[in-house]
């Protein structure tokens, strides 16, 4: 009953603080197998006259995924990152943990999806790794609508979108 509180709180608060009065927003999923625990997240990405961040809640005590943006000193972790508009080509990094802290010792693999409709202007690229020059993986995301994360260890892998 707590983790359907725990994620029912976390969307609620997703839905009110990321869409609020962005020129574009999108929703990215991840969704991993039932083992025990919190097995989905969201974060949020887009654009809007004036940027905002909101910072992730904790952890559940047990999750078998976890999907979050890595704060800008990298002490903390954000569910929402929207970007003030403007010219200049943007960057999101995703940190995907596909294991978690769930007691399965196989390795385990994630659904990480979005809807490229509701991507903003420009081209849209994933890149493998916290840096913009990292090798593509996906070339346009609004031509695709998922990848796959796969791990055997509770360790987070680094992904960037970049917007140009």
């Amino acid at each position: 009953m707590k983790n359907a509180i725990y994620i029912f709180g976390t969307l609620i608060a997703i839905f009110f603080n990321g869409y609020a009065f962005a020129d574009w927003s999108t929703v990215i999923s991840i969704k991993g197998p039932g083992i025990e625990g919190v097995t989905n997240g969201q974060v949020i990405i887009g654009e809007a006259e004036i940027s905002d961040i909101k910072p992730s809640p904790p952890d559940a005590p047990v999750y078998s995924c976890k999907i979050a943006i890595p704060s800008s000193d990298w002490k903390s972790s954000n569910t929402v990152d929207i970007k003030e508009s403007d010219d200049s080509n943007k960057s999101w990094i995703l940190a995907i943990n596909p294991k978690g802290n769930s007691k399965d010792n196989a390795e385990s693999t994630v659904q990480v999806s979005w809807d490229p409709s509701t991507l903003g202007d420009g081209n849209f690229e994933l890149r493998k790794g916290w840096k913009v020059d990292g090798e593509v993986m996906i070339s346009d995301l609004k031509k695709v609508s998922s990848f796959e994360v796969s791990g055997e260890n509770d360790l987070d892998q680094y992904f960037t979108i970049v917007q140009y």
